[in-house]
This record gives structure tokens, C-alpha cells and sequence, in this order.
């Protein structure tokens, strides 16, 4: 299998090798220890190297992202190691240069070797390692058989894998069993990474839900140094748009937004700062005047900062209004948006998120959830949400009030749940004043795991012991909702009081549906815990405007519901 598998190596590389540096040469710097990745040292790093007076560990990240974990990584050994050495290698020449950066003094720095037998062996008799420790997705056959052939721990840290991978992998399985049986550790991101390498033969005893390492690398050290943007030509005073980590395909979108919005100010910082050139051509296509961030000509009123630089992404994230996280408009994937989101201002992304599901659904869970809360106004908000849009709450623990809400002028984009909600938690008294109008829905979809599934783009439903109500839902457009609305009184996991509440008072106006099957779904509990006082006021659906239960394509309530009234 190792001899099928590096036969297989060989033939890749040979093939794809032109490719390889052609990137190498748009990236530059190329030359410098370039044969570190055969397996060829300088002497001088050879001398510093045999001489090993500790044990050492050897890390591997891939490119600049990889490398900034790295980072992290490193201040952490040190602390809980002090007696021992450590080596960082790298892939990409940016990542390269941002290690020798930012690297201190005493932590060596290479090339990682390409993963053929003869290069592998040459590397780990110079490096000696003691552990070895990969990131993210790392799975380098030979280097791994190598380190145990030598009993050195192996341990992929901050570990990942995409749908995408995890199916190749699958495809030979037989050989990536052999890898993953000799990974002594494996720190998953998520649920789903973790389900991913067991189903590849990690053992179950060496698998560990750690989460990202991306979270603790969100924000800078307190040493980390602020590169200086004075003399920038970002202006101020009017909206600035920073998009990160983008691909071919995406700055083209980005212009045609700029000609739409004379307003708007671009910061735009690719992925690949090698295609600097692309985008200036693209830019001057477009008849957008774009300034470089160094070694540029100066621009007469430039409309974008086109960031040529490598490392100093998260700072520009902090000059943003709001933030786009590219790779995710054109179907790659997708890229971190950790980084972007501790920046504290918006960030949006495209739908292609498959390669960061865990993050980018946690962080795109829940949009607004105001809790206990009176004399609220939310205004001009686009939400696109996995979860909850909108979700007014009350816990008599936060206070006694849930009153005076204003929600108006709110564009709402829910994958699999409610746009605007009146209640899950509600153990105040009562709910007053709430005018939720004048908003759009562009879809409200369900969650297709959750057997049973009864969500509505707009919804009343008291899990607790409240009066929920006073509620207005006036001049919503709706675009296309799985379900239209739920009132509704149960119980469920979310409910804090043992008692039954009320549902009094809830109008829908002016609501019009274009597309979905527009069910609504009225329940209450006893006589004693009624839906009541629920008016359809000028309900249209698809055109047809809805004057009876009858014309509602799917309508239901039950005996506990009373005063339900169309006109």
C-alpha cells in the first residue's frame, strides 16, 4: 500500500508540478531554501540541528492561516514545556515569510519536505523530532509512517475535515486506515470533523473535541504590533466595506456592488496576494479607481484599497462597517470567519460555507434575541440567519418587562427557522406593545433534522407561563416561507415554568405571501389556557386575498382556540 501510494505521489507531482511553480514564482521568493523541501540544508542549519541538547517539537502549518495558529501554538508549548526546543515548517513562501516575521529568535524555521521516502527521511534525521504536530488537515502519508516507524508521537491538532475530503479519503480507505491508525492524537474541531477521522480508523480513544483553535487566535496578543494605516487613502465619514480572504470571481461581484452604491468604500484584501495584477486589471475593466496598499502610484479619489500585503487582514477588519469573508460567493467552500466576527462589526457571507459548517452556522445561529426587554427599536437590519431571526424573549431573572418593541424595516433570511418570534422563553407577566411592520422575508425554511418540525416565519408561541400578545405583525412581504405562521402553546425543552400561559391578542395585516405553501397553525392547551383574539386582516396569498380559514392552504386549530377572525 505505502509502495501504491508513493508511485501514486510521484506521478501527481511530476504532473502537477508546473502548476506548483507557477504559483511559487507569482508568489516570489521562491528561491530562498528551496531545497528544503528535497531535503537539501544549508550547513550552517545542519550544525545548529545535529546539535540537539533537548528534546524537540516539530510543527507544521501550511500557509499564512495555518501559521498564525501556529503562533499561538508555540507560546503555549513554551509555556507548558519550557525544557524543550521547537522547529516550525512550512508549505506556501507567504507563509514562510510571516513565520521568519514574527518567529522568535531561538524556533527554527523550514521548508516542509515534499513526501517522498528519501526527502522524509533526510528531514526527520536533521530535525529529530520528539513529537510531531500537524494542523488542521495535514495527513501526509509517509511523513506520518516515518515518525512511527521512529516512535514519534503524531498528534493533528486543530483538526478538520470538509465533506469533500472526507469522501476522497473514503475512496481509499484502505490506505488512510494505515495513516489514521498511527495518529497518537486528534483534537477535532467540531462534531462532524471528529465523526469524519473515526470513520477513517482513528481510534475512539485518541479522538478529542477540542473546538477551533481559531477562537483563541481571534484577537491579537496584547504584543502584537498595530501595523501604522496612517496616509492610507480610506476615507471617513462614509461606509466602509472590508472583504477578506477573496477568490477569482468574487472582486468582480464587489465592483459591480461599488457601481451600484457611489456611497460605499471597498477594502479589499484577496487570498492570494499574487494576483495583485489580475485585479487591477479587472478593476480598470470596471472603471474603478483602486489604490494599491504599498509600492502603488497615487490615485485621484480611489473607490477601493486593494490590500497587496500579507498578516494584517484582522487589523483592516477593524476599520470596517461591515465585513465580507470571501471563497464563499463562487462555490469553494468557504473560509474562517472567526477572525472577522471578533472584530465586532457585521460580517456576511456567500452560501458556500461547506468547509466551515461548525463555525459558520454556530456564529450565523441566532440573529437577534432582545430578552427581557422594553423600549426597544430595531430598524433597517438585514438578518441572514441558520436559526431565529428575530426572537423577542422574557425571563423574569432579567427583568420584569417585555414591552414597547419596535421592528420595522427589516429584510429577514432564515435557512431552517422563524424570521420574527414572540416568545420561547417567556416567565414574566406579560408581553405588551410589540409592532413588528413594514419588513420583507425573503425565505423562512425549517430544520429537515428535526422530526416533527413545526416552524412559521412568524410566530407566537408561549412555552411558559406568560400572557403573550399585544402583538402586531403589519405590512410584511413575503417572499417564499416553508410555513407561514404558528400560535401556539406547549412545552419543550427551552420551557423554565411548570405552568401553562395564554396567548391574547395577535394581528396579522397587510401580510402578503408570493411563494411556500402559506400553512398557519392556531393551538392552545385547556380551557383555561386558550390562543384567543388572533385577527387576519387582509391576508394575501399569492393574489388571492384570504378571507376565510378555507382559502389558507393549509389551516388548523384546535378547541382550545377562540376568536380567530379573517376580514
Amino acid at each position: 500500500m505505502r509502495l501504491v501510494y508513493t508511485i501514486l505521489y510521484v506521478f501527481g507531482f511530476v504532473l502537477l508540478s508546473p502548476v506548483f511553480l507557477y504559483k511559487m514564482w507569482k508568489r516570489g521568493k521562491y528561491r530562498a531554501n528551496f531545497g528544503q523541501r528535497f531535503g537539501r540544508y544549508a550547513p550552517a542549519l545542519r550544525n545548529r540541528l545535529r546539535a540537539k541538547t533537548s528534546p524537540r517539537i516539530w510543527i507544521q502549518a501550511v500557509s499564512v492561516g495555518e501559521v498564525n495558529l501556529a503562533l499561538l501554538l508555540l507560546r503555549r508549548l513554551r509555556e507548558a514545556f519550557p525544557g524543550h526546543a521547537l522547529l516550525l515548517t512550512t508549505t506556501t513562501s507567504t507563509g514562510y515569510a510571516l513565520a521568519h516575521e514574527r518567529l522568535p529568535a531561538d524556533v527554527e524555521l523550514l521548508y516542509f519536505p515534499q513526501d517522498f521516502p528519501p526527502v522524509v527521511r533526510r528531514a526527520f534525521d536533521l530535525i529529530q523530532p520528539d513529537a510531531l504536530i500537524l494542523m488542521e488537515s495535514e495527513l501526509w502519508p509517509n511523513v506520518i509512517w516515518e515518525a512511527a516507524r521512529r516512535r514519534c508521537p503524531v498528534c493533528l491538532v486543530n483538526a478538520r475535515l470538509s465533506p469533500r475530503s472526507a469522501r476522497r479519503y473514503r475512496c481509499v480507505a484502505g490506505l488512510f486506515r494505515r495513516v489514521a491508525g498511527e495518529l497518537s492524537l486528534v483534537a477535532a474541531q467540531s462534531a462532524d470533523d471528529l465523526a469524519h477521522f473515526r470513520a477513517l480508523g482513528v481510534p475512539p480513544d485518541r479522538l478529542h473535541l477540542t473546538g477551533s483553535l481559531k477562537y483563541d487566535a481571534s484577537l491579537p496578543a496584547a504584543d502584537a504590533t498595530r501595523p501604522d494605516f496612517r496616509g492610507l487613502p480610506v476615507p471617513t465619514g462614509q461606509p466602509i466595506l472590508v472583504a477578506g480572504s477573496t477568490h477569482p470571481g468574487e472582486e468582480a461581484i464587489l465592483f459591480d456592488l461599488l457601481a451600484k452604491r457611489p456611497d460605499l468604500f471597498l477594502i479589499l484584501v484577496p487570498r492570494h496576494v499574487e494576483r495583485t495584477p489580475e485585479i487591477l486589471e479587472l478593476a480598470r475593466r470596471k472603471q474603478i479607481p483602486v489604490a494599491l496598499r504599498q509600492n502603488g502610484p497615487p490615485v485621484a479619489a480611489p473607490r477601493c484599497l486593494l490590500v497587496n500585503t500579507t498578516g494584517e487582514l484582522r487589523w483592516f477588519y477593524e476599520l470596517a462597517t461591515v465585513i465580507f469573508v470571501g471563497k464563499s460567493l463562487v462555490g469553494h467552500g468557504g473560509q474562517n470567519i472567526i477572525e472577522a466576527a471578533a472584530s465586532g462589526h457585521p460580517v456576511v457571507f456567500g452560501p458556500h460555507m461547506e468547509n466551515f459548517k461548525a463555525i459558520g452556522w454556530r456564529m450565523n445561529s441566532d440573529g437577534i434575541d432582545p430578552v427581557s426587554t422594553e423600549d426597544l427599536v430595531i430598524r433597517n437590519c438585514f438578518l441572514k440567519t441558520q436559526d431565529d431571526g428575530i426572537t423577542i424573549k422574557g425571563s423574569s431573572h432579567w427583568g420584569p418587562n417585555v414591552r414597547n418593541i419596535e421592528i420595522s424595516r427589516c429584510t429577514m433570511w432564515q435557512n431552517w427557522m422563524r424570521s420574527f418570534v414572540l416568545g420561547g422563553e417567556l416567565t414574566v407577566a406579560r408581553t405588551e406593545n410589540i409592532r413588528i411592520r413594514d419588513s420583507d422575508i425573503i425565505y423562512s425554511g425549517i430544520n429537515p433534522k428535526s422530526a416533527g418540525n413545526r416552524d412559521a416565519a412568524l410566530s407566537v408561541w408561549n412555552v411558559d407561563d406568560a400572557v403573550a400578545g399585544d402583538i402586531v405583525f403589519e405590512d410584511i412581504r413575503v417572499e417564499e416561507a416553508v410555513r407561514l405562521a404558528r400560535i401556539a402553546l406547549f412545552k419543550n425543552k427551552h420551557s423554565r415554568a411548570k405552568e401553562w400561559g395564554r396567548i391574547r391578542g395577535v394581528v396579522f395585516r397587510n401580510i402578503t405571501v408570493q411563494g411556500g405553501p402559506a400553512s398557519i397553525e392556531i393551538s392552545g392547551h385547556s380551557p383555561e389556557h386558550l390562543s384567543e383574539d388572533i385577527v387576519f386582516e387582509n391576508l394575501r396569498i399569492r393574489g388571492r386575498v384570504v378571507k376565510s380559514a378555507a382559502d389558507v392552504d393549509s389551516y388548523s386549530e384546535d378547541p382550545y382556540s377562540r376568536a380567530i377572525r379573517f376580514r
